[in-house]
């Protein structure tokens, strides 16, 4: 999950969609204030497969409707 100020974030459950290729995502720090920003789902789906000690942002509001979690 991911802390924002406006509460906890995470994936919806569902069934249809898998999982991004986690390999091809990426992470920016687009206005230089240290923390990688998350914008997409796939994004925050990734983040268990980057660097958790890295400090994330919640750039803009995400849906996740109809994306499963696959472990």
């Amino acid at each position: 999950m991911l802390a924002t100020s406006g509460g906890f974030v995470g994936t919806a459950a569902g069934a249809g969609n898998t999982a991004p290729d986690c390999s091809a995502v990426s992470y920016a720090d687009d206005d230089n204030d240290g923390k990688l920003d998350v914008d997409s789902v796939d994004r925050l789906q990734c983040i268990e497969n980057e660097d958790l000690g890295n400090d994330y942002e919640l750039t803009s509001d995400i849906d996740a409707a109809g994306r499963s979690v696959e472990r």
